[in-house]
This record gives C-alpha cells, sequence and structure tokens, in this order.
C-alpha cells in the first residue's frame, strides 16, 4: 500500500491534479493517463515511475529512489531488470525512444530525467475541513466597494500572474546550410542573414537557408593570424574581429559587415571579448576580472573582480547596462550564469538554484528570455514574467533534445521567434597516410581514436577515443579493447619505459577546471590522480629511466613571470623548472633529453631548449602542432596550424618539408590531432560528422 498512497498533500492541498506534456495529460488522482482525451491503459507501476520523475521535471531522478518507491522494504524482485521493464513500458505509451528521448531521457547509471516542458492545474483544498463563511455587513454604497474589490483582484493578479507564464516551445529546427565547410562559434544575425567564421574568411547564409556566401576575406593580415569572428552590432552593423598578434596580444578589429578595411581597435591579453550593441565599448574577461574599454579611446575599468573564477565568454545585454558572464569554477554541474551592471553594481546571478548547469547564452532583444545551452548538447530559455507576474519566479525550460548544439545560440535582432545555433554531429575515422601509395586510408576498422602511444613491448597501444575523450587499449590490430579510466576526461597518454603505467593529464568527465596529472597502470581499474595539487597542462612525457615527467603547465590564473615547463620528479612529487618557459606549452623531449621542444603559447612557433647552452632559440616561424622528435633526434614531426599540411622540420637549420597533405577535414578531442606509426607515416582523424547552421522557430 505504500507504494500506492504516496504522500501527497502539505498544509491541507494536493499536489497538482493534472499534468499536461505534449499531447498527454496525467491525472493522478484517477490515476489515469490520457492522450487527446483518451484514456490509454497503462499498468501501475509506469504510472509510479511517470508520477516521479514528473514531481521532479528537468531534474534527475536517481534510479535508487524509483525502486524504493516501487518496491518498499522486504519485498524481493531484481530491480534492475524490473525497473528497466517498467521504464520500457512507460516509454511505449508514450511512444518515447530512449536513443532520441522527446519526454524521458536516460543518464547512464544515475537514473531518468523527465525533458518535456510541463503545465499544472492549480492545488485544490483537500483533507481540511471548509470554514463557514463570516457574515459581512453589506455597506450603503456598492460600487465603490465593487471597484475596490476589483482593484484588490487586479493587483494580486499583476503582482503573482496567475495565468501560465507563456513559455515559448519549438515549433521546427530548420538546417540552413549543407556543406563540408568549417563554422566558428559565435553565430550571429542581422534578420535577414547569419554570419559565422572558419578562420580563413566570414560567411553568411539567408535566414531562409541555401547556398552560403563569403561575406568577408580575413586574408587582410600577410601571416598567419587565426582571424575569427568575435562581436556583432546590428544597430551599427560593425563585426568585430580578433586575431593573434605578433607577441603574447590578442588584436581587435572593426569592420562593417559589406567588406570594407578593417580597422584596428585595440590590443588584449584575453580571447574572451565582446562587443558592445553601440560598438563603442568592449567588454574584456581577464583571470582578475571582467573590464570594460572604451574604443575611441582605450581607456580600460575593471567593473567586476573575478575571484576564483577564471576568464569567461562574456556577452552583452541588448540594453547595454549590463553584461554575462559564466562562473567556470567547480563541478561543470554547478557553472552559472551571472549579470552584472556596466558600471559593476548589482551581480547577480541569472536562473533559479535548482537549474542545471549553464554555458553561455544570450539574450532576446526585449531583455525578457535568457536563451543559453547546457552542459548536455541542448538550448535552454530562462523566461522572467515582467511586470504581469512580478512576484513570480523566472522558470527555465528546455526546448532542444537532440543533444547536438554544444555552443551558444544567436537570436535574431528582427524576428523574437527564431533562434540560431550550430549543431554537431561528432563522427570520426582514425586514417594513416600511405607514404607508397600515396594516399590516405583506414587505419583500422571502425576505429575512431587519437593520440595513439605503443606500448614499449610493441604488442599494444593506449589511445583516446573520440568523441568522448575516453582512455582506452588495445591490440596493435585493434581486438582486446579494454576501458582504462572510467569516468574520466583523458589527453594525450603516453606509456611508461617499463610498460607498467601509463600517465595522461585528465579530470573527472563532469567537471570543468585544470588537467591534473593522472597514472593508471597498464591493467586499468586504479586511475587517480598523482597530486591533486599538480596540474600536467595538455602533455605528460616520460623520461628514459621512468623517474620524472615532462609537464607542460598553463595554470588557468596566469602569473607573470612564472615558467610553464616543468619537469616532475616522481618519487619526490619535487617540480623543477625549465627556465625561460613562462609563455610555451605542449613540450617533449629529445630521445638523449638534451634538447625539449615547445610551442609559443599565442602563435604556435617551435621553440628549441638546449640544456647545455641553457637557452631558447626559435626553430620557423610557422604555426604548427603535436610536434614529435625523430628516433635519431634530426627532425620534429608536426601538422600546421593553419592548413592542412603535414610536415617535418630540420632541428638544425629550420627547413621544412611537406610530407602529407589533408584534403579532408580533420577533428580531434582538443583540435585537430596528428599522431605517427613506427614507420613515421602519419595519422589523423577524418571528420565523418557534420556541423551545420540551423534556425530553430519558437511558437511565441
Amino acid at each position: 500500500m505504500q507504494s500506492n498512497q504516496h504522500q501527497r498533500h502539505r498544509g491541507g492541498l494536493t499536489a497538482d491534479s493534472k499534468k499536461r506534456f505534449g499531447v498527454f495529460e496525467f491525472d493522478l488522482q484517477a490515476r489515469e493517463l490520457n492522450k487527446h482525451g483518451v484514456r490509454l491503459k497503462v499498468q501501475e507501476q509506469p504510472l509510479q515511475i511517470l508520477e516521479a520523475l514528473l514531481e521532479q521535471a528537468g531534474q534527475i531522478v536517481p534510479r535508487e529512489d524509483l525502486q524504493r518507491r516501487l518496491w518498499p522494504d522486504g519485498t524481493f524482485v531484481d530491480y534492475e531488470q524490473s525497473l528497466n521493464k517498467a521504464v520500457n513500458k512507460l516509454r511505449e505509451a508514450l511512444g518515447d525512444s530512449a536513443d532520441h528521448p522527446i519526454y524521458i531521457e536516460t543518464l547512464t547509471r544515475r537514473g531518468y530525467r523527465f525533458v518535456a516542458p510541463v503545465d499544472h492545474d492549480q492545488p485544490v483544498q483537500c483533507d481540511l475541513p471548509v470554514p463557514p463563511p463570516v457574515p459581512v455587513a453589506v455597506p450603503r454604497r456598492r460600487v465603490p466597494s465593487f471597484l475596490t474589490a476589483v482593484g484588490l483582484v487586479l493587483a494580486v493578479m499583476l503582482g503573482t500572474g496567475l495565468w501560465p507564464i507563456g513559455v515559448p516551445q519549438v515549433q521546427r529546427v530548420v538546417p540552413l546550410t549543407n556543406d563540408i565547410t568549417n563554422k566558428l562559434v559565435p553565430l550571429f544575425s542581422d534578420g535577414s542573414r547569419v554570419f559565422y567564421s572558419d578562420l580563413r574568411d566570414i560567411w553568411s547564409v539567408p535566414t531562409s537557408g541555401g547556398s552560403p556566401r563569403k561575406q568577408l576575406t580575413l586574408a587582410f593580415l600577410a601571416d598567419e593570424r587565426n582571424t575569427t569572428l568575435a562581436g556583432y552590432s546590428p544597430t551599427r552593423q560593425q563585426m568585430l574581429l580578433k586575431s593573434l598578434g605578433p607577441g603574447p596580444a590578442i588584436w581587435m578589429w572593426l569592420v562593417g559587415q559589406e567588406g570594407e578595411t578593417p580597422r584596428k581597435i585595440g590590443e588584449t591579453e584575453s580571447d574572451s571579448v565582446a562587443l558592445a550593441p553601440d560598438a563603442e565599448r568592449l567588454a574584456i574577461s581577464l583571470p582578475d576580472g571582467i573590464y570594460i574599454q572604451s574604443i575611441a579611446n582605450g581607456e580600460r575599468k575593471r567593473i567586476h573582480a573575478m575571484k576564483s573564477m577564471s576568464p569567461s565568454a562574456l556577452w552583452w545585454h541588448p540594453s547595454g547596462h549590463a553584461l554575462g558572464f559564466r562562473d567556470t569554477s567547480g563541478e561543470r554541474s554547478n557553472a552559472r550564469v551571472w549579470q552584472v551592471n556596466d558600471d559593476g553594481s548589482h551581480p547577480r546571478q541569472v536562473g533559479p538554484e535548482e537549474a542545471q548547469g549553464q554555458g553561455a547564452g544570450v539574450w532576446s532583444m526585449d531583455g525578457k528570455r535568457f536563451f543559453y545551452r547546457g552542459l548536455d548538447g541542448e538550448i535552454f530559455v530562462r523566461t522572467q514574467t515582467g511586470m504581469l507576474g512580478w512576484l513570480r519566479k523566472p522558470t527555465v525550460n528546455r526546448l532542444t533534445a537532440s543533444g547536438q548544439f554544444g555552443t551558444s545560440p544567436a537570436v535574431d535582432p528582427l524576428n523574437p521567434r527564431r533562434l540560431y545555433a550550430l549543431g554537431t554531429t561528432s563522427r570520426g575515422e582514425t586514417v594513416r597516410y600511405d607514404r607508397r601509395a600515396r594516399k590516405w586510408v583506414t587505419f583500422l576498422e571502425r576505429f575512431s581514436g587519437e593520440s595513439i602511444d605503443r606500448s614499449p613491448d610493441g604488442e599494444w597501444m593506449v589511445y583516446v577515443k573520440f568523441p568522448g575523450a575516453e582512455l582506452h587499449k588495445c591490440k596493435l590490430d585493434g581486438s582486446g579493447d579494454v576501458l582504462l579510466a572510467p569516468g574520466v576526461y583523458a589527453l594525450n597518454p603516453s606509456w611508461s619505459p617499463d610498460g607498467k603505467r601509463i600517465a595522461f593529464p585528465g579530470r573527472p568527465s563532469d567537471t570543468d577546471g585544470e588537467l591534473k596529472v593522472w597514472l593508471v597502470s597498464a591493467d586499468g581499474g586504479d586511475a587517480a590522480p598523482y597530486r591533486p595539487e599538480i596540474a600536467s597542462g595538455y602533455d605528460t612525457v616520460w623520461s628514459r629511466d621512468g623517474k620524472r615527467i615532462l609537464l607542460g603547465q598553463i595554470p588557468f590564473t596566469r602569473i607573470p613571470g612564472e615558467n610553464n615547463i616543468k619537469i616532475l620528479h616522481l618519487e619526490t612529487g619535487r617540480l623543477e623548472t625549465v627556465p625561460g618557459s613562462g609563455s610555451l606549452f605542449s613540450p617533449c623531449w629529445s630521445p638523449d633529453e638534451k634538447q625539449i621542444a615547445a610551442l609559443r603559447t599565442y602563435n604556435k612557433y617551435p621553440q628549441i631548449w638546449d640544456s647545455v647552452k641553457g637557452q631558447w632559440r626559435e626553430l620557423i616561424k610557422r604555426s604548427i602542432g603535436f610536434p614529435k622528435w625523430s628516433k635519431d633526434g634530426r627532425y620534429l614531426y608536426a601538422r600546421t596550424v593553419r592548413g592542412e599540411d603535414v610536415l617535418r622540420v630540420e632541428v638544425a637549420t629550420g627547413r621544412s618539408e611537406e610530407i602529407a597533405h589533408m584534403e579532408f577535414a580533420t577533428i580531434g578531442n582538443v583540435g585537430a590531432w596528428v599522431g605517427w606509426t613506427e614507420d613515421w607515416e602519419p595519422l589523423t582523424i577524418r571528420d565523418s560528422g557534420s556541423t551545420q547552421v540551423y534556425r530553430i522557430d519558437l511558437d511565441r
């Protein structure tokens, strides 16, 4: 009886008697599920699950809670299998799918979440006796009393908003592009077009869909500087561009959307910038806080100290009097969006405390809605009531349920019922360049992995799966695959010289934050950080004796003058600093360990450290990634950052030689990866996924 007679009242009020979602209505009192007004035959246990999910709509309901609800103490069943069957029966009744959920989302090994918007009936009185009416003397002048009563009712309605809040729902999602070109966020719209960049050019596509058009070429800088679109003012029709400067600074430019010559407007130490709606100010996020800088005179003022917060993406309120930013400290599931006035006053959180982790977002043009990406590849909306119903709390609703929108959306400045977003389907295939045949071929059948490192005995390889960044090992032919570190986000693993351990930069999958040095045995199952206080950067490279690891630490909060390249002594935990490495990352030892190759953080130019001479020298003025020494130490193998070339550079002379060209798009968990076989044939991941611009139409 306990499972069928849950407490459904507090203080004499029942819970909402009916809950509506999609084409369904669930009557809690009658225990009936109706579709288009027709009652469905559903067993009691699936109804109990539905009731539990609706009570906590939008939140995760653990499997353990559902088990206790369905089977009280003393009941003996196969809980796991029985719960799965009950959930499946509920999904059948709703016409739902576990792979593409509309109503019930499965969170593996955690529980379930009801993801569709839910409408509620108002609570009704129950259990408590109804008090007798109180006699009221009839006033002589009824008209003023009547007007007073009407005024009070209107005041209550205006304050509380007894009617449902107009929450938008998605009517349709329309792909605007269908091509293989690279597409980067942020997106912007002028009402007739959507703008995006691809590191080489600015493109536009009509809001009705069609062929993309090259709007503006970014080749106004002679060398490789990774120029991208960073902001847009629809009122002034000005675009903000940012590019790598010749040093550590980021250069910023303004240009009209029709392609006149860009005008340099300043430099900053951070690429987290946002253009004000009036195109007269910039917001800049630095490790120590948020700044506003005048475009006219370059004057900069800090308006908010970030404290423990790392530099964050920024966006302006359409009024131009406030800024949004994201607190990226701590757990990903706890990430929250904040708002602060442009004079630094009134910092406040955007959205209820109970909302799931929030990503970057954008306000509607009237400022009443805030659209943001969730951490699960979906778009959410926070709606505030405004003057009507100003006492009610804002509501947060999930708009999409496809898992493909992992970036912040853009709004249409002319049509409040339209959003734009990049939708991505991540797929990849690891390929190898056959140097004899001079073509790219499949590496292993149905294999999609990066950062491959072979074991010292030559029988195994460790790799990071794409997508997902899980650490695996398998035989060289792909058989015997083993997941080594469940629940850990991993990068660039390396095998210890004795073959017993694997080191890798990692962090728990559900967190944001610095990467730590993780160690796991070759058999797996014991992955753990070496010491929680020691950050790793993107690489962990073993010494030949297996007693040291080379690290390229890049802290969230930069400390001027601090060196990034360090050597970790495993027996003591001591960190030895490599001098002059304050702006370097991605280090790797030469085979004799007398030299270190590393990259400049701001332009990716390779640098060589000579331990005998005690100095760094620049190898070539070309941006590269994933450097690796040849076995004899004569060459440095790498890929170009801009362009799709694989090359080797002679360390003594700096002469470069192209080995292969990638005529296809490449991808990886962190940048487009390149590795090498035992015979120095290039490996990379061919991008077989799709990134397109989508229009999301709302019903209101």
